[in-house]
């Protein structure tokens, strides 16, 4: 295999647990043929670009293994855009987001609480597990959820589902029905009583 994709496998299995050609082709927006090919030939000059514009690995790194692996963008929170659309961010933006010197003395409400709380105001919740790690959400991000906005195709949402708190990925097909992402499975349709609480606008994670 080509140093540098050795080097790409070390940055993705540390940074976002993912260690295949899929994987790295979701993470990187592009066909598991495309990563394939970089093992056999080395990576192209605009995947190196893209590994640093969408990963946040350094392209010198990749390239030479010389210097830091990461490079720090915003040295806070990076915040998205209020349409609230986090699944966009996150593919976009793979490791920009994460808070290392914010302020951990964050008030949390209980994921589960929050859906019989009538909450007007933002707030954050923590996420409980990693079933959602293959668009970017691990668990212990805190999201703030924004219970004032209306969802849209591709959201991150807190949803009220048989009396669980959860979070999922909202899509709508060309026949307006709603389908929700809990897992790395297939996303499935929206059961009825599944109440939306509010829409994740902000991701904050540390180190």
């Amino acid at each position: 295999m080509d140093i540098t994709m050795q080097r790409l496998y070390t940055a993705t299995q540390a940074l976002f647990q993912v260690n295949t050609q899929t994987g790295i082709a979701h993470l990187l927006n592009t066909s598991p043929q495309v990563v394939k090919n970089w093992e056999k030939r080395g990576i192209s000059n605009q995947g190196i670009l893209d590994i640093q514009e969408k990963l946040n690995v350094s392209s010198n790194w990749v390239k030479t293994g010389k210097g830091e692996m990461l490079i720090e963008k915003n040295n806070a929170v990076t915040k998205i855009n209020n349409t609230g659309n986090i699944n966009h961010f996150v593919n976009e933006n793979y490791g920009t987001f994460i808070a290392q010197n914010t302020d951990r003395t964050l008030e949390l409400v209980d994921l589960n609480q929050s859906i019989t709380m009538d909450l007007k105001k933002p707030f954050h919740v923590k996420v409980p597990n990693d079933e959602l790690q293959s668009i970017g959400i691990f668990k212990d991000d805190i999201l703030l959820i924004n219970p004032n906005l209306k969802a849209q195709h591709n959201h991150i949402l807190l949803v009220s589902s048989n009396g669980r708190g959860i979070i999922a990925r909202l899509s709508i097909d060309l026949k307006n029905q709603y389908f929700l992402k809990y897992n790395n499975q297939q996303p499935e349709i929206m059961p009825p009583d599944t109440k939306i609480i509010g829409i994740a606008v902000e991701l904050k994670r540390f180190l």
